[in-house]
């Protein structure tokens, strides 16, 4: 019944995933990958006596390291690709197969040829943002935080891959992990906080020449009509500079 429970659960966290990747930004794919990588640790810890839980949660691992780059590449403002998910699905399915008909030893081996190396794709796309002179601290720092993220990974999975008791390696994922996941929202803050400032710079400059040309259609209006207009500047020193006046005015005083 247990089985059968994870088996729903990861069926629901595909889905889940599946809708982040059309709709979501890069913190709920960040965080929705952190939490697949929670899973895939606690699982085999809490369900030792369980030995086909441990198969459900392969899966997991592939998922947090196919979200990591999807949520990258939103905030670097390039395409995730429709194959991602399905792509991450099946590797985690061939993992846990692996892990099915040669030990979990080998399927951590069998990780190691994929995870890893999505991370470090993360890393790349995020590697512009670190010559960007109008992106955020955190933004200017990712590529790198990734790359230690990628490091990180595939000392886990080695680690793991060589029979060492997986609690020996959790302490490592309390250090890094904590700070990793800040530096992501520190990032996608940052990006936000570019886009609105562009886009109320782009507002003030189309209602600036809206009213250049609102106050020009009123100067010709002035000037084809007798009225007697004028428009004068007031500076802070109190001096006066005539911007506009008038025919009638001009025929009038000169």
């Amino acid at each position: 019944m247990l089985e059968v429970a994870l088996i729903l659960m990861l069926a629901l966290f595909a889905a889940l995933a599946a809708r982040l990747l059309r709709t979501a930004g890069p913190v709920a794919h960040w965080v929705t990958g952190w939490g697949a990588a929670s899973l895939a640790g606690v699982i085999p810890v809490a369900l030792p006596a369980f030995p086909y839980l441990q198969l459900v949660a392969q899966p997991f691992g592939t998922f947090y390291a196919a979200l990591v780059l999807s949520g990258t590449l939103l905030l670097a403002q390039r395409p995730v690709p429709r194959w991602l998910l399905p792509a991450a699905l099946g590797f985690g399915v061939s993992r846990a197969a692996v892990a099915y008909g040669f030990g979990a030893q080998a399927g951590y081996a069998f990780a190691l040829l994929g995870e890893p190396a999505a991370v470090v794709a993360a890393a790349f796309a995020a590697f512009p943002l670190t010559r960007d002179e109008q992106a955020g601290r955190a933004e200017r720092m990712l590529a790198p935080a990734m790359v230690v993220l990628a490091a990180t990974g595939a000392l886990h999975l080695g680690w793991l891959s060589s029979g060492r008791p997986m609690l020996q390696i959790m302490p490592l994922w309390i250090v890094v992990a904590p700070p990793l996941l800040g530096l992501q929202i520190q990032a996608s803050a940052d990006r936000l906080r570019r886009a609105l400032r562009r886009g109320f710079e782009r507002s003030v400059a189309e209602r600036t020449l809206e009213l250049a040309a609102s106050e020009e259609r009123y100067r010709i209006i002035s000037e084809l009509s007798s009225d007697f207009a004028f428009k004068l500047r007031i500076h802070h020193d109190a001096r006066l500079t005539r911007v506009w006046t008038a025919g009638a005015f001009e025929a009038t005083l000169g």
